[in-house]
Order: C-alpha cells, then structure tokens, then sequence
C-alpha cells in the first residue's frame, strides 16, 4: 500500500526493482521508467534542436565522437525523423 519498491524493466537487464522515496506527497508520482540508455536520445537532439544533417551525425559517430541510439552504430543520423 505504501508503494516502497518499484518494478522497472531495464532493456537490457530486464525487470528491476528500485526502492521509492518513503515521502508521500499527493500531486507527485515517483518516475515509472529508468533513465534513458546512452545516446539513446543524441541523434534526435542534434537533428531536432540543433540542427545538425544527418550526413553530419553520421560522421561523428563514424569517429567516435557521440554515440547514439545506444551504441548501436553508423547510420543513426539519416534515421532521425525531421
């Protein structure tokens, strides 16, 4: 009833358990997802906000400079959707 443990599924760990604030308040929800891979979000920044080309992007990951949809590799920057 108290809601001390929240369950997560990690995408590469599976389901987890994380222990919860044992603060209440009334108008705040403690976050139902974990944080965000690494570079999972840096290709759609750099396309969507900064505007970057996606031949750009591409080029950086190609030298390792950023890292994007998790590690997956090349070809990131040209899937970002404008």
């Amino acid at each position: 009833a108290r809601e001390m443990v929240q369950q997560y599924r990690h995408p590469i760990l599976g389901d987890l358990s994380y222990p919860t604030s044992p603060v209440k308040l009334s108008d705040w929800r403690h976050p139902s997802q974990p944080a965000p891979m690494l570079g999972e979000h840096t290709a759609e920044v750099l396309r969507k906000r900064l505007n970057y080309s996606p031949e750009a992007i591409d080029e950086w990951v190609l030298k390792g400079v950023v890292q994007t949809g998790g590690g997956h590799g090349v070809g990131i920057g040209s899937a970002v959707k404008s």
